[in-house]
């Protein structure tokens, strides 16, 4: 049987006086995944929280440090330390560089600063979440007699079959009760099996750029009864002519050859258009479109867009600046100190003749 994988990892987490840095075992289905610098979910406390793995070794390796450090709600051995499991993956993509770890641990020492706040610097942004916990009902809280329950947890499970499963932050507003009593009440709930602890993630705040578009249902016979049914609607029909001239302009602007259409262009249609476009050109709005797409001649998309943060930025050429009247001069007797004249007989042109070029060697004498 492998050792098993071990993994430093620095906590989303604020602890008084020391930086929250644990040591967690990898499961057997995240070995193949897990490289310093991901980040990952952890367990802490009751609750899972983000972190960056800063090293991976093995168990009993000679690179290992010389002392692990579980995290502060891990089982408690007297003969050995008890190691729990990395959750999950938090995001694939989301992974440091050694350069960038060690940079954040000079930041860290540096500026007194808690480590994964320096690692979080260098993480793409809109990737921080938090573990919220849930409750929800079991088979059997769902059939259990709601008289026989002492008044608070009554009152919980009677919340929970009603509403489903439910976030703790909920069901604190929801209920009377102070945070500790609310806990106290879960966990007599939990061990009668009337209930169960789960957990979900806050979104992420980072996501795709979105843009709505909107282009004319090829059908001819369609378009022509909108047209004389849109007299009462000059916003619809402004809307209408509009992409039909865009199309046409498609058309012209198509190559010869008879090439493949466009991402997001089927063979026989047009080509989606910005609904920001369609807006400034005739003054509709999103009521306008819809009322068009409830008559079919209209179809509303959206697509990604490809955000380029380089985009527009123009890099000038790299031109020295102009010297100094005093650069200049200087400028000027720096040549004849590097080369001076050797006390040789004049030269062909009347002036002193030079040694051999710089670099060459000299001629051979007699053997």
């Amino acid at each position: 049987m492998p050792p098993d994988l071990l993994a430093d990892v620095a906590v989303r987490a604020a602890f008084a006086g020391a930086d929250p840095v644990f040591t967690y075992r990898v499961p057997p289905r995240l070995r193949t995944l897990v490289q310093p610098g991901q980040l990952v979910w952890a367990p802490l406390r009751r609750q899972r929280v983000q972190g960056v793995i800063l090293d991976l070794y093995e168990d009993g390796a000679a690179e290992a440090p010389p002392e692990l450090r579980p995290d502060p709600d891990a089982p408690r051995d007297a003969e050995a330390l008890v190691l729990r499991d990395l959750a999950d993956i938090a995001d694939p993509e989301a992974a440091l560089t050694p350069a960038q770890i060690r940079l954040a641990r000079w930041i860290a020492e540096r500026y007194r600063a808690p480590l994964y706040e320096a690692l979080a610097l260098m993480l793409p942004p809109g990737v921080s979440q938090e573990a919220e916990p849930t409750w929800r009902c079991t088979p059997a809280g769902l059939r259990a007699d709601l008289a026989r329950l002492p008044e608070s947890e009554r009152a919980v499970l009677y919340y929970l079959r009603r509403h489903g499963e439910q976030r703790e932050r909920e069901l604190r507003k929801q209920l009377r009760g102070s945070d500790a009593e609310l806990r106290a009440t879960y966990a007599a709930l939990l061990e009668r099996g009337l209930v169960t602890r789960g957990v979900t993630f806050s979104p992420q705040r980072a996501r795709p750029r979105q843009e709505r578009m909107a282009r004319l249902v090829p059908r001819d016979e369609r378009l022509e009864a909108a047209l004389g049914e849109l007299g009462r609607a000059p916003k619809q029909r402004a809307v209408v002519e509009f992409l039909r001239s865009y199309s046409a302009d498609d058309q012209q602007r198509a190559p010869a050859d008879g090439g493949l259409p466009e991402p997001g262009e089927d063979a026989g249609g047009q080509r989606p258009v910005p609904v920001a476009e369609i807006y400034a050109a005739t003054g509709a709005d999103m009521a306008t479109l819809r009322a068009l797409e409830r008559r079919g001649v209209l179809e509303l998309t959206t697509r990604e867009v490809r955000r380029d943060p380089l985009s527009g930025d123009s890099v000038p050429p790299d031109v020295p600046p102009p010297l100094t009247a005093a650069q200049e001069a200087v400028g000027r007797r720096i040549p004849p100190a590097l080369d001076p004249p050797s006390a040789g007989p004049p030269g062909p042109s009347g002036g002193a003749h030079r040694g051999p070029p710089r670099g060459a060697l000299p001629p051979a004498g007699p053997a």
